[in-house]
């Protein structure tokens, strides 16, 4: 019951955060990651860039995303702290080296998102599922959704689509090693702890 209403408060923080970024005039332009602005020095527009959106759609798809990953979470039973790390590590980290090999312009919370489910499809071995056969699912339905939207909308240019496509990845490997370097911290950090109140008893 804890686990579910910390959760909730996170999905509703960001939930309210990410729309009231999205009604107020200028933010996104303000905040997102304009490789302009932030080589001319704005370089805490990398951490501000995922919580913006360019257009309802993108807002809502964003939103959805998020209530099923904390949804997962919830049932696979995460530590918080696991996942909220994860999270906000990804949006910054996972897209940093792509990012500055060719820079782009970016703005929303996918490649966050795509970190937490690669985080969970870690958190996913608990429940005795093969988190590697989960990873490379999660990798298909990436690909073939990236594939779909470019072909389905006709508009965007490939280029785009590539970006995209690299980010969302980057964040769902990223999310799973980093998780997995979080889980093996806070695992040996309890394991610590409990022989030192042992060693006191």
């Amino acid at each position: 019951m804890r686990l579910s209403i910390i959760f909730s408060a996170f999905f509703i923080s960001l939930l309210v955060l990410y729309s009231f970024l999205f009604l107020v005039p200028a933010a996104t332009e303000a905040l997102m990651l304009d490789p302009s602005k932030f080589f001319s020095g704005e370089f805490w527009r990398l951490f501000t860039y995922q919580f913006v959106h360019n257009s309802p759609s993108h807002l809502v798809e964003n939103i959805a995303a998020l209530l099923l990953s904390v949804i997962l979470a919830i049932e696979l039973k995460a530590f918080f702290s696991d996942y909220s790390v994860t999270y906000f590590s990804a949006g910054i980290l996972a897209i940093l080296p792509i990012w500055l090999i060719s820079p782009f312009l970016a703005l929303g919370a996918s490649t966050a998102i795509y970190g937490s489910f690669g985080m969970l499809s870690r958190s996913a071995k608990r429940f005795n599922i093969n988190p590697y056969l989960l990873l490379a699912v999660l990798t298909l339905l990436t690909a073939a959704s990236s594939t779909y939207t470019y072909y389905a909308r006709g508009d965007i240019p490939f280029r785009i689509t590539l970006q995209q496509l690299v980010s969302h990845l980057a964040g769902l490997f990223f999310g799973y090693y980093f998780g997995l370097l979080v889980m093996t911290f806070r695992e040996r950090y309890a394991a610590k702890r409990l022989r030192c109140l042992r060693s006191l008893a």
